[in-house]
């Protein structure tokens, strides 16, 4: 999503058939994050940074409770994630290198904030307007709270 000040748009969503089984969450989280970065999110940037004449800082967030995916990330390897370059395709070196870029971060980010949920779980009756309000979709009829 591009946000910035009251501004909230998103630009892109991405769904994914898995080519192989993830071992973990940690594995799984790596794998998604390299995809939309990669994929999708430097692209924008480098598109925003020429439009708009200057650089446009990325900000990741990662819900994984005990913060694995990031604690990888930062030490640019994983004993038990080794064949991720074979396997999926995924350089964990290429994501510590991007991460060490100035205007490209990574930040926990707890479950219940995170605005992709609505894509990828599947959320209970009570959390279905939260998930709704997370990613700006409302009912333009209804007064916003």
């Amino acid at each position: 999503m591009v946000a910035g000040g009251g501004s909230y748009f998103p630009i892109a969503f991405q769904s994914k058939r898995q080519t192989a089984a993830s071992r973990s969450t940690t594995e799984a989280e790596a794998i998604a994050l390299a995809t939309a970065l990669f994929g999708d999110a430097m692209p924008a940037q480098e598109f925003l940074a020429n439009l708009f004449g200057e650089q446009v800082p990325i900000m990741c967030h990662q819900d994984n409770a005990d913060t694995a995916t990031i604690q990888v990330i930062r030490n640019g390897y994983s004993a038990r994630l080794p064949h991720l370059g074979k396997t999926h395709k995924i350089n964990v070196h290429g994501l510590y290198d991007a991460f060490k870029e100035p205007d490209i971060m990574i930040q926990h980010r707890p479950t219940e904030q995170q605005a992709a949920d609505i894509f990828t779980k599947c959320l209970d009756v009570q959390k279905w307007q939260h998930a709704l309000d997370t990613i700006g979709i409302f009912d333009p009829k209804l007064p916003k709270e």
